[in-house]
């Protein structure tokens, strides 16, 4: 009997040893993988310093504007797709690489990066999207992807109307670094508040609309749309999961009618291999993202990410004020 209960012993935490082999490498692969793409991202950036600084005459004007053109191309496509999903601000970031590195694109193009990011969600979110779909053609909104759809309805409406009536604001405020400074600082606080969060419960017509109204506050650069959404469900007391999945379902709308709105101001003659190049660039690294996001950022340390805002919106606001670019 006691061989026995030995035994059995050994077997469980054998088993337990290995469940705990295999978590690790999981986090291994997971922060590998994200290492990868930020050293990626700082090696582009490098690069672009250097099409701007250190290229000679030995290389035509158009071929150096060329060259600058399609690095400072993969280097906004990379700072996109990285920081569209975590809480971060991507509008935020993109603004301070552009006044970092004097990349002038317009705030079409800075748009248009989204779609990217609207196809690697797309793929993402596959399933329950097909679910939603299938749901709309039965007509049959008492079930969960039915009252799912209901939900995004009324989160969409708050930025629609915000997107109208307050669009030369909204895009003023891409103009000032200071501004996106308070913006990155404010959203520090927000994602300091959802460390005492204590997310139980599912999502109601209530909570959907109070996170559309957020939603709709992260057309300000410095702003993080994912960190704000997924920070007002999870203060309502939205379960982590669902709070995510909803704040990532509601970017599709948006972003959808934010570029459309502003495809008819780009000249696709001049700017389509560029928008190809950063749609695909934003669309992999954005997918890449997405699920360290929902296994790691949001279940364990998705507060954690206000040090950072607020050490990067103090930094800016001082730089701002004094003038240094």
């Amino acid at each position: 009997m006691r061989y026995r209960q030995e035994s059995l012993l050994k077997i469980i935490n054998r088993k337990t040893f290995i469940r705990w082999l295999r978590r690790k490498a999981v986090d291994t692969r997971k922060r590998r993988s994200l290492t990868f793409i930020l050293t990626t991202c700082l090696f582009i950036q490098t690069l672009v310093i250097f099409a701007e600084a250190v290229l000679t005459v030995d290389f035509s004007k158009q071929v150096r504007i060329g060259l600058t053109g399609i690095l400072e191309t993969v280097c906004l496509s990379l700072v996109q797709g990285l920081t569209e999903w975590f809480p971060v601000s991507s509008t935020g970031h993109l603004v301070i690489v552009q006044e970092l590195f004097n990349i002038k694109v317009s705030v079409a193009f800075d748009i248009v990066l989204h779609l990217g990011t609207l196809i690697g969600v797309a793929v993402f979110l596959r399933k329950d999207l097909q679910s939603i779909v299938r749901t709309v053609f039965r007509l049959d909104f008492s079930g969960e992807e039915g009252r799912m759809l209901v939900y995004i309805t009324l989160g969409t409406i708050p930025i629609g109307l915000a997107g109208f009536f307050l669009k030369s604001f909204f895009e003023s405020l891409f103009q000032s670094l200071f501004a996106t400074g308070v913006a990155m600082f404010l959203n520090g606080l927000i994602l300091y508040s959802t460390r005492r969060a204590k997310p139980v419960r599912k999502l109601s017509a209530l909570d959907a609309f109070l996170i559309g109204f957020s939603q709709a506050a992260a057309i300000t650069p410095g702003i993080s749309r994912t960190g704000i959404t997924v920070s007002t469900g999870l203060l309502r007391g939205v379960e982590y999961e669902e709070a995510y999945r909803f704040s990532l379902l509601l970017s599709i709308p948006s972003i959808i009618g934010g570029s459309l709105v502003k495809l008819q101001e780009i000249s696709f003659e001049q700017e389509f291999w560029m928008i190809s190049l950063g749609v695909l660039v934003t669309a992999v690294v954005g997918y890449l993202a997405l699920g360290t996001v929902r296994s790691y950022v949001v279940k364990h340390s998705f507060h954690k990410f206000s040090y950072y805002c607020l050490a990067l919106g103090t930094i800016i606001i001082l730089l701002s004020i004094l003038q240094i670019f």
